[in-house]
């Protein structure tokens, strides 16, 4: 597999438009960084490691609000065929301040708001609301 970012979203995305309490993704660094952003922006509950038949997995703790899930869109910004980058003056805000853009920077893989605050471009993975 190519993109485990991508395909990671794309499991968390069909796994609470069918209402499932948890999802197994690919593990990578990349993967569990943008774990950590989404626990601490309150988008997933949590996170484990696992193993399933001899391969590494994370287990994602999915997140619902009244029966809805706190996650209602996610969107892949930065591709493999097209990266896209901002400067930290340059970070859009998001519509109706809902919403998080994940940015990967030289400081690490952050929220758009600790970029901003911490003054820090890169480039823009995908935005959730």
């Amino acid at each position: 597999m190519q993109d485990t970012l991508s395909d990671m979203l794309v499991r968390i995305k069909n796994a609470q438009n069918m209402k499932h309490e948890e999802v197994l993704v690919v593990d990578s660094g990349l993967n569990r960084r943008v774990c950590d952003v989404l626990v601490q922006e309150g988008y997933i509950h949590s996170y484990t490691k696992s193993k399933e038949s001899e391969k590494p997995y994370l287990v994602l703790k999915l997140k619902y609000y009244l029966g809805q899930p706190v996650i209602s869109n996610i969107k892949r910004v930065s591709k493999s065929s097209r990266r896209v980058y901002q400067k930290a003056a340059k970070i859009p805000k998001i519509v109706d301040g809902f919403g998080v853009l994940v940015i990967s920077t030289s400081k690490g893989v952050m929220s758009h708001l600790n970029a901003k605050k911490n003054n820090i471009g890169g480039e823009v993975l995908f935005w959730v609301n």
